[in-house]
């Protein structure tokens, strides 16, 4: 009788502390998080999640003050993630395998988008197909941007090579916001960008579109920004990672969902965050040309350790095991 109470007890005893961690949810959020991410359309989730008009991450996490910043180039991101500036950051998929390829100990947690690249020529350049390539002038964000990446790698097939690896194609980085001034001022003559900087050169400059992001690579199937973090990050706050992971989730399905909704809100960000205006009908395009996912698996990052190769910057690929959160 006595064994029968007591293991009754124990199973009381079981239930209530299931009840307790129930009623407890989650560990409790941090009390402070850093986000880093882009204006551009590729980091639409960021941005539609800490937008004023949407405020999904402030509401998901009430508890938690968010101090975000702004990064045009993605090398600055991955640098403050690195210095631990920032805790979470939204950021080049290209770039963020080259760093794990380099030692960095970054895991990534979700995808945010894919695609929403744009090769482009100035009208007068000259420049019709990747055969025209050869003495022109080539801005891109930065060495090592998806952009950057998937040009180099074009060159390659079209049997080109850039002035850096031997060739006659001068690639110039250009911060994307300046490159409408690049383009009137003819100090470029083609241009590899994210959205919505292509929309904007085609409608202001009247630039020729050469290739889109199914163009590009793989048919527009690829990663082009997913968000990451640090290991040591993740082992301290791994509730908080998956719920903020979770939240991003909801929030770029339903762009996915809704793409053609969220232009106003994009147009409005943009110039809220990059100081550009951007109409309605360069916000829809720019929409159009980025494909929205959040599912990560190690092999769609994979794929670009072989671009990183392609391009360069590594002399064989590496296994990217561990890189993605669980």
């Amino acid at each position: 009788m006595l064994h029968t109470r007591a293991r009754l007890a124990s199973v009381w005893l079981c239930a209530a502390l299931i009840l307790l961690a129930g009623s407890r949810g989650r560990a409790a959020d941090p009390a402070r998080v850093r986000v880093g991410y882009a204006p551009y359309a590729t980091h639409l989730t960021a941005i539609t999640g800490f937008s004023p008009q949407k405020r999904s991450f402030y509401k998901a996490f009430p508890k938690t003050r968010f101090d975000n910043r702004l990064f045009l180039q993605d090398s600055a991101a991955l640098a403050a993630l690195k210095k631990g500036e920032i805790d979470i950051v939204f950021v080049g998929a290209t770039a963020a395998v080259d760093a794990r390829m380099r030692g960095e100990d970054i895991i990534v947690i979700a995808r945010a988008a894919n695609g929403g690249a744009i090769l482009l020529s100035r009208v007068g350049s000259g420049v019709m197909w990747m055969s025209d390539f050869d003495g022109k002038r080539v801005a891109v964000p930065e060495a090592k941007s998806v952009e950057d990446v998937l040009l180099r790698y074009q060159l390659a097939l079209n049997a080109r090579r850039p002035v850096d690896r031997g060739g006659k194609v001068t690639l110039k980085p250009v911060v994307p916001t300046n490159e409408l001034s690049a383009f009137q001022h003819a100090t470029a003559d083609v241009a590899c960008l994210p959205e919505p900087l292509g929309s904007v050169l085609e409608r202001r400059s009247k630039a020729v579109a050469l290739l889109g992001a199914a163009g590009l690579y793989n048919s527009g199937d690829y990663p082009s920004v997913v968000v990451v973090t640090r290991r040591d990050y993740a082992k301290t706050n791994p509730d908080f990672l998956r719920a903020f992971r979770t939240t991003a989730k909801h929030i770029t399905l339903d762009i996915a969902a809704h793409r053609d909704s969220y232009a106003p809100l994009f147009a409005a960000e943009f110039e809220r965050l990059a100081g550009q205006k951007l109409t309605l009908a360069e916000s829809l395009a720019a929409l159009k040309r980025t494909g929205f996912r959040s599912e990560i698996k190690t092999h769609d990052l994979q794929l670009l350790v072989n671009l990183l190769v392609v391009a360069g910057y590594h002399t064989k690929a590496q296994r990217l095991d561990g890189i993605i959160w669980p």
